[in-house]
């Protein structure tokens, strides 16, 4: 960057992922985040914890206890399913029930598009003879801007990857934190995003974000962080 007046201020406003929550026995939450790829294919992730204890556990073939959950998407578009998928969904296998049952994490990807979906998901405990979990909600991928960011997913925990799976992401293994609910213990902040160039700048830019009030409107100066990238096809 030659001078201040080059610079390139992209505001970053932190907001709530829609997410979805089931109450009663099985309890589970999931929350959603759009990305795009280098090619325009927008895709949506899918983030889903089921609690440990709220599930039915058996004995395995290997004599550990060990429950799951079967979980149904169906993407529709103007009454049209353009996206489907049905998996099976296992919890870590425990020897010992007296140290409790983990609550468990998923993340998928669904080749979507430009467009407003409506999602429809449903959720099963195997093990149990409760009835199924059925929720509806709608979700709005739009990315026809030459520039243009990612939604923000919020981050648990992140750590170099080892063995590829779908938590990994640029050569880290991102695990989302699907809650909308921060406890005072928790004392860090953590997201990932992602800015599309697609090569419209071509020289060095400033990012800024920042937490806002949301009762006053207003910009906490001391949970604000500004940053200077060069530009890529994806930052």
């Amino acid at each position: 960057m030659k001078t201040m007046k080059n610079r390139v201020l992209i505001f970053l406003t932190l907001f709530l992922i829609s997410s979805i929550s089931f109450a009663g026995g099985l309890k589970a939450y999931m929350s959603y985040a759009s990305f795009n790829t280098p090619d325009n294919e927008p895709y949506l992730e899918t983030y889903l914890t089921v609690k440990g204890s709220s599930i039915k556990h058996i004995i395995n073939e290997n004599g550990k206890f060990q429950g799951g959950v079967e979980v149904q998407i169906i993407f529709r578009e103007n009454d049209s399913i353009v996206n489907f998928s049905k998996y099976s969904l296992n919890g870590p296998a425990i020897s010992d029930t007296l140290s409790g049952f983990p609550n468990f994490l998923d993340v998928q990807r669904y080749a979507l598009g430009n467009g407003t979906y409506e999602i429809e998901l449903k959720i099963n405990d195997p093990n149990s003879n409760e009835e199924p979990i059925v929720s509806f909600d709608k979700y709005t991928l739009n990315y026809d801007k030459p520039a243009d960011f990612s939604d923000i997913q919020l981050v648990e925990s992140m750590k170099k990857s080892e063995n590829p799976s779908n938590f990994t992401r640029n050569g880290y293994d991102v695990y989302p934190y699907v809650f909308t609910f921060y406890p005072e213990v928790v004392n860090t902040l953590t997201f990932y995003s992602e800015f599309y160039n697609d090569n419209k700048i071509n020289e060095d830019f400033i990012i800024s974000y920042y937490l806002k009030s949301l009762d006053l409107n207003k910009r906490l100066d001391n949970y604000s962080v500004i940053k200077r990238q060069k530009p890529n096809q994806i930052n």
